[in-house]
């Protein structure tokens, strides 16, 4: 009896809660063919799109375009602003001087991957050409 009674108040509580409180958003259904169509159109993601066509319907593509493109932009701005503190240490510096004129090409990137890249280097040195005449 009182092995039982010793079980018995060691024994731990039994806690039940549940894992949501909140309700399940509603389910929208979008037009396939103009979801295809507006990420054809603008190249934007599947879920920028959807959202786009619940928010303006799928009979209003040119203004579901517009809300995305203004969306891109706005989000494009937002991201530069946020790199725009980002350190540009590495990069390459191309140099070129005939009789009293001098080209200097300066291409700065954050990584010496970058720097080391064939796209980087034809790109300066396509810039360098360009503007060494």
């Amino acid at each position: 009896m009182l092995r039982q009674l010793i079980t018995k108040s060691l024994q731990f509580p039994i806690i039940a809660r549940s894992l949501s409180a909140a309700t399940a958003a509603p389910n929208v259904t979008v037009d396939k063919e103009a979801l295809m169509k507006l990420r054809k159109r603008t190249g934007y993601s599947y879920v920028n799109c959807r959202k786009a066509l619940v928010q303006f319907g799928s009979e209003n593509l040119a203004e579901a375009e517009k809300w995305l493109r203004e969306r891109a932009k706005s989000e494009g701005w937002a991201k530069a602003a946020k790199l725009s503190s980002r350190a540009t240490t590495q990069g390459l510096i191309a140099v070129k001087s005939a009789g009293s004129v001098a080209v200097i090409v300066e291409m700065s990137c954050e990584t010496d991957f970058v720097a080391r890249g064939d796209n980087f280097k034809s790109l300066v040195r396509l810039l360098f050409c360009r503007y060494a005449v």
